[in-house]
């Protein structure tokens, strides 16, 4: 019995570190926003609710690691964008905020 327990616990610890290894970050593929990101992952890319930041932020939908569907950009200038992507790209109605003269 403590024959097959060794066999089993040095199995458990062999295994855990290679399965850790082999789980991938999870990617955004905008360079502005691809340093950091906490979310849901699909396939290695951030797919469903996620956080993205880098010298931007985005907060919201991704699909296939780009932003998809509702959420907000911030610029690192402070400018923000509130509305719908498209595969990384702005898309239908939004609302675009920004600083004229110092005030919003």
């Amino acid at each position: 019995m403590k024959k097959v327990a060794t066999i089993i616990l040095l199995f458990c610890l062999i295994s855990t570190p290679l399965w850790l290894l082999s789980q991938k970050k999870c990617k955004v593929l905008l360079p502005a926003i691809s340093e950091t990101y906490v979310g849901k992952c699909k396939k290695g890319l951030a797919n469903g609710k996620g956080i993205a930041t880098g010298a931007d932020t985005y907060d919201g939908r991704f699909r296939q690691g780009l932003p998809n569907g509702i959420g907000t950009y911030t610029w690192s200038t402070g400018e923000e964008y509130i509305g719908e992507w498209d595969f990384g790209k702005r898309q239908g109605s939004g609302i675009y905020k920004f600083k004229y003269n110092g005030k919003d």
